[in-house]
């Protein structure tokens, strides 16, 4: 934010200046000065995730309910040109999952912004990014995923991403934020890597999608 600083100098005559007669020395002018706040900054931070890896279509007639759920730990670091516009990047890596998905995402965002109030800011994410989800073993077989391939990548998605989000400043160096990012929408992915069991038969999945809600702290040099 930019923000008008008006600051007065005082300017003292050196000499005595006669007015009407008589000698005026020491004149006082205030002199209006106009001083711009650039408020253009760099900025790091840290995020925590909540990440949902799911399936809205199968090969077969229906919906297969194949949502994982996993938890992510990451690093953003970003450039406020002004109080409207930044550009932001972001690494967030799955340390727990629910069933079958480790998640890596990376992303480079511009991200549009707005000052409701000094503090308190909405923003969008527009970008582009990678989204990966490799097998584990978390669930077993028993959630349909084949041991023999723990390690194998299912998906591996780069394309357009995008999100929203607000942020709340705790002061002139330190904010938080809050945002739900898509990561990536209808993937294409590796079919022989990961299966659903419904009852005796596997239906592989037509393609996952994968977002996060994300809780971050970021600091303003």
């Amino acid at each position: 934010m930019k923000k008008i600083i008006l600051s007065f100098i005082t300017v003292a005559t050196l000499s005595s200046f006669s007015f009407a007669g008589g000698d005026v020395a020491d004149i006082i002018i205030p002199v209006p000065v106009v001083v711009e706040e650039d408020n253009s900054d760099f900025y790091i931070g840290a995020i925590v995730s909540y990440q949902r890896t799911y399936s809205d279509k199968s090969k077969w007639f229906g919906k297969i309910d194949s949502q994982d759920e996993t938890a992510a730990l990451g690093l953003v670091a970003g450039y406020d040109f002004n109080e409207y516009i930044a550009i932001e990047a972001r690494f967030a890596k799955s340390v727990f999952e629910e069933d079958y998905a480790d998640v890596t995402t990376y992303s480079i965002f511009v991200k549009p912004q707005y000052p409701i109030t000094e503090d308190f800011t909405i923003y969008a994410l527009l970008g582009y990014g990678n989204a990966t989800v490799k097998g584990t073993d978390a669930g077993g077989p028993e959630f349909g995923f084949d041991p023999n391939r723990v390690g194998y990548t299912i998906m591996d998605e780069s394309g357009f991403q995008w999100g929203l989000g607000v942020s709340y400043a705790l002061n002139e160096e330190i904010a938080v934020f809050f945002d739900y990012v898509s990561f990536a929408s209808d993937a294409d992915i590796d079919t022989t890597a990961l299966y659903w069991y419904n009852g005796a038969a596997p239906y592989p999945y037509d393609a996952l999608n994968n977002d996060a809600l994300t809780l971050g702290v970021t600091y303003k040099f």
